[in-house]
């Protein structure tokens, strides 16, 4: 896949020097559905291949950017499976970003799914996969381990009752 994006673009270099190659791999789709377990059963495929030819990479970063909605089934399953997949280093990691027509405060990183009043954000919420603590930053804990304070992991940022890696 690194090898063969479906185009190549030219965008001019921020810095004023020539212009970069980007590589584009996927096309943006929005037709007013959301397959969700397709979307998520065709990241696992590309991943799964990705990762017999790399099995020594940093794990995958996967962003689901969705309303939720759902229209092919529940995508739990699907996120588990994708979530399931590993290098060496460890599995891939699944963030999704919620987009809603809901009127409201946004709501960034959440401490439990019972904060969230919107079905769809709850869903969300519980496809979420555990922080690596490289990806924050921290060095491993302590053997007394984390502490949790106002929900979140002293350590690496991650929801309490979820485990840091």
């Amino acid at each position: 896949m690194a090898r063969a994006p479906l185009r190549v673009q030219e965008r001019p270099d921020t810095s004023g020097g020539p212009p970069v190659r980007f590589p584009i791999w996927f096309e943006p789709l929005a037709n007013g559905q959301t397959p969700m377990c397709a979307a998520l059963n065709h990241a696992s495929n590309i991943l799964a291949s990705f990762l017999v030819e790399h099995p020594d990479c940093y794990p995958p970063l996967v962003i689901n950017l969705t309303d939720g909605e759902a229209n092919d089934g529940n995508p739990e399953a699907p996120a588990a499976g994708l979530r399931q997949l590993s290098s060496t280093d460890g599995g891939v990691l699944l963030f999704n970003l919620h987009v809603s027509e809901r009127a409201g405060e946004a709501t960034e990183f959440p401490d439990h799914e019972a904060q969230l009043s919107d079905k769809y954000a709850r869903l969300l919420f519980r496809m979420l996969n555990t922080c690596r603590r490289p990806m924050c930053g921290q060095k491993p804990a302590a053997a007394s381990g984390p502490t949790y304070g106002g929900g979140w992991c002293s350590t690496c940022g991650t929801t309490a009752g979820r485990t840091c890696r």
